[in-house]
């Protein structure tokens, strides 16, 4: 028998383009939250890397009925704010820049929380640092997930 921690069923969705530098984050920072997870022994987490169109893993979501989803994406850093990890508000979206998506992002979640009965948050990381740089941030992005009190 393994010996798990277990957290509520969460989903976390790596977004973005890897192919453009400043759009990896999201997705660099999941695979590295995967092997994290794995590592770790940590139960109740499912990683998905999606690219550009989280809104296509919907159907992946539903038979895990989670309790919550994280989008990790890229962002854009605010005046004097520094790069790094940090979880945004669904109210705050309209005013940060994120990656582009065919779907707007605010749309997504609710969807999402009226479909799955879930809880929604986005976690933005700005820069797009080195491996080394994107593993610290994957562990705050886990960290986060955890506690959970944050999101």
């Amino acid at each position: 028998m393994t010996n798990k921690r277990m957290i509520p069923v969460t989903a976390v969705l790596g977004v973005g383009d890897e192919t453009i530098p400043h759009d990896r984050a999201g997705i660099i920072v999941a695979r590295e939250l995967a092997a994290l997870v794995k590592a770790e022994a940590i139960g109740g987490i499912h990683v998905f890397e999606c690219g550009v169109t989280p809104e296509h893993f919907s159907g992946v979501l539903r038979p895990l009925k989670p309790a919550r989803v994280v989008i990790v994406d890229a962002m854009s850093p605010g005046v004097g704010e520094d790069n790094g990890v940090r979880v945004v508000s669904k109210d705050q979206i309209g005013g940060i820049s994120f990656s582009t998506h065919a779907l707007p992002l605010t749309v997504f979640l609710r969807y999402l929380e009226s479909s799955l009965g879930c809880t929604t948050a986005i976690i933005g990381i700005t820069g797009d640092g080195d491996d080394e740089t994107m593993r610290g941030y994957a562990a705050r992005v886990l960290e986060l997930i955890v506690q959970g009190n944050e999101l």
